[in-house]
């Protein structure tokens, strides 16, 4: 599983609002955070699939949890209560997603084959 060996840079502010409607000059508080993990090569997405490269995450930490995407434009997230347990889910989405445009290998339509093949180059699946 993720015993992650990741690391995260520095947190910045994002959904910028007004601080309080009403006031002469609102200020800006943030109502989330973001941060980029970096995973490393072979990092294991779940016991049997390391990574053959490295993958830029984002974090986002709202009230709720924590939001874990990547920059493919597969649209696989994970969820969490933590950085960890989001970046775990991530990981379980894409094997999973990896996994179903395998099964379905010959009904694929172009944008899941090119989704498959950033997986493929991405996942190890041995």
């Amino acid at each position: 599983m993720i015993g992650i060996p990741y690391v995260t840079a520095e947190s910045f502010g994002l959904n910028l609002r007004p601080q309080s409607a009403g006031t002469d000059k609102p200020r800006p508080v943030p109502d989330e955070t973001f941060s980029l993990a970096y995973l490393d090569k072979g990092t294991l997405l779940d016991p049997s699939h390391p990574l053959r490269s490295f993958l830029m995450v984002a974090l986002r930490a709202s009230r709720t949890g924590i939001l874990a995407t990547t920059f493919l434009e597969a649209e696989e997230y994970g969820w969490g209560d933590s950085q960890e347990a989001a970046l775990k889910d991530l990981g379980s989405s894409l094997v999973g997603y990896l996994e179903s445009l395998e099964a379905r290998s010959g009904k694929l339509a172009d944008s899941a084959l090119a989704d498959r093949k950033k997986l493929r180059a991405l996942i190890d699946t041995k």
